[in-house]
């Protein structure tokens, strides 16, 4: 009973570590990756001639 007790506790902390390793945030020490650099896009006005800003 115990055994399955601790197996049950192990598949929990498991389960944790690995939600935990698929979220998004950065690990312990890490900068956060900055989207221009992930996906190469800045944000953009496009203004069309004759208009006045």
């Amino acid at each position: 009973m115990v055994a399955l007790q601790r197996l049950t506790q192990r598949n929990a902390l498991v389960r944790e570590a690995l939600d935990y390793r698929a979220s998004p945030l950065p690990a312990m020490g890490e900068d956060p990756p900055s989207p221009d650099l992930d996906t190469g896009e800045r944000d953009t006005v496009s203004v069309s001639p004759g208009s006045t800003v």
